[in-house]
């Protein structure tokens, strides 16, 4: 049984625990969070994450030199020059899932949100 309750719900969950570090920077500022899961509410918590920020090595991405590419909010391709949302999915048996991306201010938002409660 786990020690502490799945960030999403407040329930108590039986397996191993996965955890999610989320931090969005600005500058100096930084917000951080860390989310502990149970393993179906991980799955969602990472998904959704996906939406904000790409994955760490994706080569679709890394090799797109395109003028300001990357500073555009993956979520609504809107200029997002001021944060950056960083994360680290750490699955069961498995090399972590790294994640950046600039974000907007209504991504900001949501952000906090998932750092708060999850989804």
């Amino acid at each position: 049984m786990a020690m502490f309750p799945c960030v999403v719900g407040n329930h108590r969950y039986s397996g191993p625990q996965r955890s999610v570090y989320l931090a969005m920077v600005n500058g100096v500022v930084a917000e951080r969070a860390k989310l502990r899961l149970c393993m179906p509410h991980f799955g969602a918590v990472d998904e959704a994450l996906a939406s904000y920020g790409h994955a760490v090595g994706d080569e679709a991405f890394d090799n797109d030199d395109g003028p300001g590419r990357a500073l555009l909010c993956l979520a609504h391709g809107e200029p997002a020059p001021d944060w950056t949302m960083f994360a680290a999915a750490y699955p069961q048996n498995a090399e972590p899932i790294n994640r950046w991306g600039p974000i907007c201010e209504e991504c900001l938002g949501d952000l906090r949100q998932i750092a708060r409660r999850g989804l």
